[in-house]
């Protein structure tokens, strides 16, 4: 797909990005020929930010936009979505140990496919998941991947501070429905997933880096929580972080003969686009960035998304229906699919929500913190992770705390203190 000029601006939404050098127009010759048959040359290559500052703590994410010219004399302009590992961040090795990349690489080269596969044999019915994967390149240097730009396709965020409404939230479960639906069915026909989508941040190799962190953040959060105001309850029973890093590792694989599914693992606003039509309504929804996927309960997807990106008058107020809607569909999905065992019922879906509450709570007190802030070119992994003073300004942000003073007496109420 070929776009004009004025379709897409070159703006930089973050120019203290460092985008490495490698990122060139040479690069992008096998590309581009393989994209364009009559591609002849780049005649103007243009390297920005593909993300404001705040809004992607994983990678390096590059939009590259390209002039080029063909075999015909036609010139057309495109562009694509480079993603690249981190530049001498401190949270490099965590990333690297969680196979982050190997992990996105399987999704786009292998599992997506087979999944998009399992939908058009069973329906005859056109199922897609996330954006179409270019070009992949693994070396020890660099590990890189190029995908469509979906802005040339009209897909777009929400604001991230203002959440997904009802609307939006429904047809996100949809699609979530459908990806775990099509993971069950997949691994009851092929068998288990690799084995690095069983890892996750919580394992014994991270144990002393958690805990270290661990305490320091309980600190700041129970100093910052005295200046909130009505919250010395939770202060008391605030829960040890040692205590919550080892239910994690407990959790780490599903329990025998309980249902579970290949999560998204980082299912967040940003991670979502959506594409609209004339009168503003959803005509498709897709998820990006799959480097977090996980083997296991749906509960962490399902509290994951609901927890830090629905809106506020939905998070609590609609969460029972929004399990509802999401076990209707996925439901349905597992009979599309022809599924042999036993679908799990609405109240198995509550049962495990109520069972892996924590999820929730772990999601609040780390991704719901920078997912409501206002864009801050000072928000990076190092300094959410290792700036004592940004994370505590970080909870003083007035989003947050109404959001948390929703949620403590819900979590309570559900029994999340009690580990």
């Amino acid at each position: 797909m070929s776009i004009q000029k004025n379709e897409i601006d070159d703006v930089n939404p973050n120019k203290n990005l460092q985008i490495p050098e490698w990122i060139n127009a040479n690069y992008f010759q096998g590309i581009l020929a393989k994209d364009y048959p009559d591609f002849e040359r780049i005649v103007k290559f243009i390297t920005n930010a593909a993300t404001g500052p705040g809004e992607n703590f994983t990678t390096i994410m590059v939009r590259v936009i390209i002039d080029l010219q063909l075999k015909n004399s036609k010139s057309l302009t495109t562009s694509y979505i480079l993603k690249t590992s981190l530049i001498n961040s401190g949270a490099s090795e965590l990333f690297i140990n969680m196979n982050i990349f190997p992990k996105e690489m399987e999704i786009y080269q292998s599992i997506l496919p087979k999944f998009e596969k399992l939908y058009k044999e069973s329906s005859r019915k056109i199922v897609k998941f996330g954006p179409e994967c270019k070009f992949i390149e693994d070396f020890a240097e660099r590990t890189s991947i190029v995908m469509e730009d979906l802005r040339r396709k009209k897909f777009k965020n929400i604001n991230r501070c203002l959440g997904l409404d009802l609307y939006h939230m429904e047809e996100v479960l949809k699609k979530l429905a459908q990806f775990h639906a099509a993971s069950a069915v997949s691994f009851e026909r092929f068998g288990p997933f690799s084995e690095h989508f069983s890892q996750s941040f919580f394992d014994e190799n991270n144990r002393a880096f958690f805990e270290e962190r661990g305490k320091a953040q309980r600190k700041i959060f129970l100093d910052v929580m005295k200046k909130w105001g009505g919250c010395e309850r939770y202060m008391e029973i605030w829960p040890n972080y040692e205590n919550i890093l080892q239910w994690f590792i407990e959790q780490e694989k599903p329990a025998p003969n309980e249902f579970a599914v290949l999560n998204h693992g980082d299912c967040w606003s940003n991670n979502i686009m959506f594409q609209y039509d004339a009168n503003a309504k959803i005509k498709e929804t897709y998820f990006v960035d799959f480097q977090m996927c996980k083997w296991g309960t749906p509960a962490q997807d399902l509290y994951y998304l609901i927890t830090s990106s629905a809106a506020y008058d939905v998070k609590v107020a609609e969460f029972d229906k929004l399990i509802r809607i999401y076990h209707e569909n996925l439901a349905a999905n597992l009979k599309i699919l022809k599924y042999s065992k036993s679908i799990p019922t609405l109240k198995d879906i509550h049962m495990i929500m109520i069972k892996y509450s924590l999820w929730g709570f772990f999601t609040a007190i780390n991704t719901m913190i920078v997912i409501l802030l206002d864009p801050n070119e000072n928000a990076n992994i190092d300094s959410y992770m290792n700036d004592e003073e940004f994370r505590a300004r970080s909870l003083m942000n007035p989003r947050y705390i109404k959001a948390m003073k929703q949620l403590l007496p819900w979590w309570e109420n559900r029994g999340v203190f009690s580990i």
